[in-house]
């Protein structure tokens, strides 16, 4: 066995140890994960690459597609981090006589086999342009596609948040670039901006005190800051969710109805209420030290509710600023998801049998008018 066949099987053993711990979430959610949003996440991000890819796109557009394009390769990157880099078999890996170069190979083909075709597809149309003249033409892809290669860089290897090229930028790009501006620029600059992240991100140092946990609820808060992966996936399956939504009613708006939007809850009600599982885990592993602190049960309880809340405003903020959605959907929505913790608390792996239950009877009473049925 080689040093790449090697890496290759400690990628492939940490990536079953990260599958094996979404499987405790159940059967049903895990099919659902694999069969229907990874295919439906891979088509719109190949959709979205179509839209950047387009000289015609509008700026708001582009900075609102590439924003999200970059952000979703981040996460992906950073969810599998350690397995591409090896970590936890770090130590050893260091005394190997390999070269640094060797290292740097197989770091960037499994950044690649990881980043899969989100990762791969700008570059792939890029290498596929005839000519000279269509490269400078849409030079603005080109910079696009190698400003993905390096966010997937900074995934890798650096440890603060690129809040830079993620957040400020498009929020600046939003507000004050001209709508009638060059994609050539703004690509530029974002290049630029996440060029220095990858120079200098981990080189900025802010001196911040140790924050002393003076409460439940930060204890709660550290944990889930401390388990970013858990709360990324669910972030990015309901985006991508409400993405599918969005993208199946602009090309069907008779299907914008109060029974296809259940479905749409529904799904994602599942999806952020199974976090009630990382709770499980937290009072499991720390059930000795959580007995003998002065609180109630019942006020345990509430702190622990602080993730699904936050996690719930990230649904409820896209149907309110970009998606037209029904008011009471939403507040069901909300419901669902608390309702979905709830489910797993009492039923564990088949936490999913009580929303069924319910959707089931609220289906039924509003009757399959809106779906023409």
């Amino acid at each position: 066995m080689n040093y790449s066949q090697f890496r290759r099987k400690i990628y492939r053993n940490e990536i079953k140890q990260l599958i094996a711990a979404v499987s405790q979430l159940g059967k049903v959610f895990v099919l659902f994960f694999i069969n229907v949003l990874v295919p439906l996440f891979l088509y719109l991000a190949m959709y979205g690459v179509s839209l950047i890819a387009e000289q015609k796109t509008l700026i708001d557009q582009r900075i609102y597609y590439q924003t999200i394009y970059l952000v979703v390769i981040f996460a992906m990157i950073r969810i599998q981090a350690k397995a591409i880099l090896g970590t936890p078999y770090h130590n050893y890996i260091k005394d190997l006589p390999i070269s640094p170069a060797q290292h740097r190979r197989s770091d960037l083909a499994l950044t690649a086999q990881a980043g899969n075709l989100v990762l791969c597809a700008p570059l792939a149309l890029c290498l596929f342009m005839p000519d000279l003249k269509t490269i400078v033409e849409t030079r603005f892809f080109v910079l696009f596609a190698l400003t993905v290669l390096l966010s997937s860089q900074t995934a890798l290897y650096r440890r603060n948040l690129p809040l830079l090229s993620l957040v400020l930028l498009p929020v600046l790009a939003h507000y004050f670039y001209p709508k009638e501006g060059s994609a050539n620029t703004l690509n530029t600059v974002w290049f630029i901006a996440v060029l220095l992240e990858v120079l200098f991100l981990d080189k900025l140092k802010f001196r911040v005190g140790r924050v002393k946990t003076t409460s439940y609820a930060m204890m709660i808060s550290l944990f889930a800051i401390h388990r970013p992966v858990n709360v990324l996936t669910r972030v990015l399956g309901t985006l991508a969710i409400i993405g599918s939504y969005a993208y199946v009613v602009s090309k069907r708006p008779d299907f914008a109805t109060e029974n296809f939007q259940l479905f749409i809850s529904f799904l994602i009600g599942l999806l952020i209420g199974s976090y009630q599982f990382e709770i499980e885990r937290f009072r499991s592993q720390y059930q000795y030290y959580l007995s003998g602190l002065p609180l109630s049960a019942v006020k345990r309880r509430c702190f622990e509710l602080l993730p699904l809340v936050v996690l719930s405003v990230v649904p409820t903020l896209v149907y309110l600023t970009a998606i037209e959605f029904t008011p009471w959907v939403i507040a069901w929505q909300v419901g669902l998801i608390f309702w979905t913790a709830g489910a797993v608390v009492r039923l564990g792996k088949h936490y999913y049998l009580a929303p069924m239950a319910v959707m089931t009877v609220l289906i039924f009473s509003l009757g399959f008018d809106g779906l023409g049925m």
